[in-house]
């Protein structure tokens, strides 16, 4: 937001300079973004006359000036300039040398130009940052003074008036409604020291009274519907007639430049004014073009609608909207009028619309939309119904004394009975719990002091506890903790003491993260954060948890696991040749339940991308399906998790026989895979991807259990292997080979690895061959024997034989 200061100076009374009233704004909490001060930065540029213009003997293109930098041409200097439009006798913009252009930001110096010497710059508009014509430099009027200051010329034209004002660009938080006004703005200042508000510059409390008891009240001006009143606090509509379209005036042309609004026409430029001056979006009505009362109702989507801008609009199921007498669509309340009533400079008749819609459907409707305008801007962050009469009686009188219209009649809809809402709810502001959450000790007059220069009421129950009432215009104070950051802001951050935190311990969640963490980074796994929303075409309609608000159309729903935003993650690394990656992100998720209720819980996916067409001597290690399962079992190794079975996992996000889950019994906690080749064909992403999610509860609850270690023992006897290969069917999984020896004997049996799978396919289509190496480790202090180990191999064979439906490929 942008605005001059002589604007802000309209409701403030201060002596305060423009650092002060900079760093002010900073320490309320309001950033400021830029300063622009042209009578700073145009302090050494001056009048100057062209006596003479010669060809430059060593380039075409350029003149060889004489510059008179006096009335009296007693001083003189030679530039070289490249502008066509050079001649003797103009008068123009100089720079001497040492001067730091505000085009460039670069310090003038002394230069040759083509073997000839250049003492300064003969300046354009651009090169000065003002508007104007810039194919050439500066033509300043024939009766400019030569040597004086180029603002003691420009200032006189009023185009040119307001640029050496200074202008202060400021970035404000969208919770402080009351900041989005010039009001607002000077009232933050007064309340932290910086001059005396002016509040009497509205008179509004007199004109409101006027207005109220001027008897001209109709209610043929407009119906509103029961729905629409639910979202239509307030509504209101002044006729004015034999309005007088002049010229708008110069101090409000420049004060809209200074906001960067570009003047329009008197209404247009009124509208605009009030809403930025005062902060309450005010609406203009052709009457002459309007087709009878009007209504204001919500619409039912499927209507279509022509606004200001020029564009045609369909609007969505329940915008709150203004219709006239034949069910045509005039306005989108609260964000843009349309063009079929919109005023010109032939209107001679109006109405005046000053309102108050819901937050909340103004912001979807907008956002539904993509319309941005200053009334939206203002409406969905919160304007306070109270003010709503105040302000139309100050737009009322300000149209008046600047169009000559006079007042008709008018029309009030207010829906709280009559009256509008004149307080907020009090809190209960206790002095332990500010001097707890902030850190610092704080008596309760020291609080009330600070709520004292806010303008915050309140009042004292004892010596704890202070009821607390917030202005109407602070909408953004709901709770203590609200007041209590209030009362920081005034004190001042600065003026708060470093105390050391006290060292806490980390909570349980915390430990598991830290883990998790720990163990995927130690593997290669870069953490990454994604959004928890998702577009329509990222979620399946029945997993489908819609946000009723959404901050964009690519943002409705909540996502019901972590692999779309992995997936997008590789997809944008991938545009940008980022070929290989591994992965990982703890985050929440979203889903139904049995019942329909929507469940949050916690996950951990990972995903792994890898392409072979890397140009490199030596290509890395390719990653598969078994070293994803590999780094899993580790992990929950490490967990001290042994008793868990591997089988075919049945996700649509898989590959079909590249793809498995850990199970714990019934308990599924882990699935696994290289994605479903679908799925990447559609991403068009190259190479295999590879997938995993792990329930986190299912690790969250192992490490809340107290891990039982075994002492270590030095065995010092060296462990057998043996090696078997077993015939089986095709589709039998190899874990169940592996399952059948552990369990021959599980104090003995240390380790089984596949070394080989064959099939023959010729003789046996149907049957492959698996080798595996089995590790049998005796125990400390008790050898084996070569019939006992004889023994237990037979025992193996028979056990898998049985269990696998195998058969010795020896055999």
């Amino acid at each position: 937001m942008k605005f001059s200061l002589s604007w802000l100076k309209h409701f403030l009374k201060t002596d305060a300079s423009l650092d002060v009233i900079v760093n002010t704004f900073v320490k309320a909490g309001i950033e400021v973004e830029e300063i622009i001060d042209n009578a700073s930065t145009l302090k050494n540029i001056t009048v100057a006359q062209i006596i003479n213009v010669e060809k430059h003997p060593n380039a075409d293109k350029l003149s060889l000036c004489t510059v008179a930098l006096d009335a009296h041409h007693s001083e003189t200097i030679q530039v070289v300039c490249g502008a066509p439009n050079v001649r003797e006798n103009m008068k123009v913009a100089y720079a001497r040398i040492g001067t730091c252009i505000p085009k460039t930001n670069q310090v003038l110096k002394k230069s040759t130009i083509r073997g000839i010497d250049s003492q300064g710059m003969l300046c354009s508009f651009d090169e000065l940052n003002l508007p104007g014509d810039s194919d050439g430099i500066m033509d300043l009027p024939d009766d400019s003074i030569v040597g004086v200051k180029l603002e003691d010329v420009l200032i006189k034209d009023s185009l040119f008036s307001f640029l050496f004002d200074p202008i202060i660009e400021v970035s404000l938080t969208p919770n402080r409604a009351d900041w989005f006004s010039i009001l607002g703005l000077a009232r933050e200042l007064s309340n932290f020291g910086i001059g005396t508000l002016l509040t009497d510059q509205l008179h509004t409390s007199k004109l409101e009274k006027n207005l109220i008891e001027s008897k001209m009240e109709c209610s043929s001006l407009f119906t509103i519907s029961a729905e629409a009143k639910e979202k239509c606090q307030f509504f209101s509509l002044v006729k004015m007639v034999n309005i007088n379209t002049r010229e708008t005036p110069e101090w409000m042309q420049s004060r809209l430049l200074s906001y960067g609004i570009e003047p329009k026409g008197l209404l247009i430029d009124l509208s605009n004014y009030i809403c930025i001056h005062i902060g309450q979006p005010i609406h203009i009505y052709d009457w002459d073009k309007i087709k009878g009362p009007l209504r204001i109702d919500l619409s039912n989507g499927t209507e279509s609608f022509t606004a200001l801008d020029q564009k045609e609009y369909q609007l969505p199921e329940n915008a709150i909207t203004v219709y006239d007498e034949q069910n045509t669509p005039v306005t989108l309340a609260g964000i843009m009028g349309g063009m079929s009533c919109a005023v010109d400079g032939t209107t001679k008749n109006i109405l005046i619309e000053a309102a108050h819609f819901d937050e909340a459907y103004i912001a979807l409707s907008g956002q539904h939309l993509n319309i941005h305008s200053h009334a939206r801007t203002r409406f969905e962050r919160g304007i306070s119904p109270s003010t709503c009469n105040a302000s139309l009686a100050y737009a009322v009188d300000l149209f008046a004394s600047l169009s000559k219209g006079t007042v008709d009649s008018y029309q009030i809809y207010q829906n709280y009975e009559g009256q509008i809402k004149t307080s907020h709810p009090s809190i209960i502001l206790n002095t332990t719990d500010v001097i707890s959450k902030i850190g610092t000790s704080f008596t309760q007059n020291e609080i009330i002091q600070h709520l004292e220069q806010l303008n915050i009421q309140y009042a004292r129950i004892d010596d704890e506890n202070i009821e607390v009432t917030p202005p109407l215009y602070r909408l953004d104070i709901q709770i203590k903790e609200d007041l209590i950051e209030e009362i920081l802001r005034v004190k001042g951050f600065e003026n708060i003491p470093n105390i050391p935190l006290a060292l806490q311990p980390s909570s349980h969640e915390q430990c598991t993260h830290r883990f998790l963490r720990s163990f995927f980074t130690q593997n290669h796994f870069s953490e990454i954060i994604t959004y928890s929303m998702l577009s329509d075409s990222k979620v399946n309609a029945l997993d489908k948890v819609e946000i009723h608000n959404p901050i964009t159309l690519e943002m409705k729903n909540l996502r019901p696991s972590l692999f779309p935003g992995l997936l997008n993650h590789i997809k944008r690394l991938s545009q940008l040749s980022i070929a290989h990656g591994r992965y990982f992100e703890i985050g929440h998720i979203f889903n139904f339940d049995k019942d329909q209720n929507i469940i949050e819980s916690k996950s951990i996916a990972g995903i792994v991308n890898f392409t072979e067409s890397i140009r490199h001597w030596r290509k890395p290690g390719k990653f598969d399906f078994f070293e994803m399962k590999k780094i899993l079992s580790e992990l929950f190794y490490t967990l001290n998790i042994t008793d868990f079975n591997c089988s075919t996992s049945n996700s649509s996000l898989l590959h079909p026989g590249q793809s498995a889950e850990f199970a714990r019994g019934k308990q599924i906690f882990a699935k696994f895979g290289a994605i479903h080749p679908s799925i990447l064909q559609k991403e068009e992403l190259k190479g295999s991807a590879f997938y995993f999610e792990i329930d986190y509860d299912f690790i969250d609850a192992l490490l809340q259990k107290k891990q039982k270690f075994k002492p270590y023992t030095d065995n010092t006897l060296q462990p057998i292997f043996r090696d078997f290969s077993f015939w089986i069917d095709q589709k039998q999984p190899v874990e169940s080979l592996i399952s059948s020896v552990f369990k021959t004997n599980k104090q003995l049996i240390k380790d089984v690895q596949i070394f080989d799978v064959y099939q023959n396919t010729n003789d046996a289509q149907d049957k492959k061959s698996v080798a595996m190496q089995v590790t049998i480790q005796a125990l400390p202090n008790n050898p084996l024997d070569g019939k006992f180990i004889d023994d237990l191999q037979a025992q193996i064979i028979v056990e898998v034989e049985k269990k696998c439906n195998a058969k010795l490929r020896c055999q």
